[in-house]
């Protein structure tokens, strides 16, 4: 903890010592005071010098502790107990790892514990290669969710080629399954029929989540021990006549392994024939999706076209009537027009008559005058003739 203040200390002071250095080199180009800064530069540059001594002097003596892991790069002395982080190279993986190595992937810590060569168990079962190698796996849930692991994330090569398992062990159920919870830890083992070599690899092909992480690991032919332990079990005395001969022994070897291996092809085409099924079932599955989704988008389309032309015939029948509207108030606008220059003729007959009628009455009058004015004059001169 000390270590972590005097290294936090010391970026900080590294950071104003910087500053203060760059201060006093402007201000000795621009010939301006510069010897109180330059004091305090001097003042931090060894301040800092001390925090960084002290960062190596309060490091812990534990080796689960270093300065690489105090700047970030976590790294132990001890090969066999540094656990490598696949997430951090899922798509390279982690090559060339060695037995005892662990690794953790997924929030599974695995690791290739050892490698030994054994004796078969059935006595009627040999392997084909010459050899059994029995490998030993660890796995560790150190994550909150549970993990399933089994035997076909694994496989055994030799120079790139894979060998298979050896199944003439007195084992009910060969392989493993694992489903383990948080804390959890399980040991298991494969046997791998193999012939003679100089290095085995084991190669990891584990698919947690959809996710694919390979790692492998090198066993050197030096390294494998030679177990005798697992013997034959003993078997009852029969008269020597009853002895299969060797010949006899080989074919029913061969039998044994025929039809285990008849099995295995039988358990593989039912498998190819379920995946098979399955993603026939998926693709109908798919299929009738796709269908559904065309006639939605068929439906869809049909009432949009209906849409379109609904509203198409609206505003056909909406400019239809306001057409009809217009052409109505053009001939009632007509009509009133007509209407008011009849009016208006009637009135100028009307005056027209009027000022005829007027006109008459008055001639009628001047006439009336005239006629009385000339009588009175007729009566003047007959009064006068007398």
């Amino acid at each position: 903890m000390n270590s972590l203040i005097f290294t936090f200390v010391w970026i900080l002071i590294s950071i104003a010592f910087v500053t203060m250095l760059v201060t006093t080199i402007v201000k000795i180009a621009n010939k301006s005071k510069f010897v109180g800064v330059l004091i305090s530069t001097v003042t931090l540059f060894f301040v800092g010098l001390i925090c960084f001594v002290s960062i190596f002097l309060t490091l812990p003596k534990s080796s689960s502790y270093s300065v690489d892991q105090l700047f970030g790069e976590q790294q132990t002395k001890d090969k066999k107990t540094e656990t490598k982080k696949l997430e951090d190279t899922p798509e390279k993986g982690l090559k060339g790892l060695e037995l005892g190595d662990k690794i953790r992937v997924n929030g599974l810590e695995i690791t290739v514990v050892k490698a030994e060569f054994v004796q078969p168990e059935d006595q009627y079962y040999y392997p084909e290669n010459g050899k059994v190698l029995k490998v030993y796996y660890k796995f560790k849930n150190v994550d909150k969710k549970q993990i399933l692991v089994d035997n076909s994330a694994f496989d055994l090569t030799i120079d790139g080629e894979s060998q298979n398992q050896f199944f003439g062990m007195n084992e009910n159920t060969p392989g493993f399954q694992h489903q383990l919870k948080k804390g959890d830890t399980e040991n298991s083992y494969l046997y791998y029929d193999v012939p003679e070599a100089d290095n085995y690899k084991v190669e990891m092909n584990f698919k947690p989540e959809d996710k694919a992480y390979k790692a492998d690991w090198n066993i050197k032919n030096s390294e494998v021990k030679e177990t005798e332990s697992n013997q034959p079990p003993a078997t009852e005395e029969v008269p020597t006549e009853q002895i299969p001969s060797s010949e006899e022994q080989y074919n029913n070897n061969n039998a044994v392994q025929n039809n285990d291996q008849q099995k295995k092809l039988e358990e593989q085409e039912k498998k190819r024939q379920e995946e098979a099924d399955k993603k026939a079932q998926e693709e109908e599955k798919q299929a009738e999706a796709d269908k559904k989704r065309e006639e939605e988008l068929k439906q869809k389309e049909e009432e949009k076209k209906a849409q379109e032309e609904a509203d198409k015939k609206a505003e056909e029948q909406q400019r239809k009537e306001e057409e009809q509207a217009q052409e109505d108030a053009e001939k009632k606008a007509e009509e009133q027009q007509r209407q008011a220059e009849e009016k208006a003729k009637e009135e100028a007959d009307r005056k027209a008559q009027e000022e005829a009628d007027k006109k008459a009455q008055e001639d009628a009058e001047q006439k009336a005058k005239d006629n009385s004015s000339n009588e009175d004059k007729a009566d003047s001169k007959s009064n006068e003739d007398e």
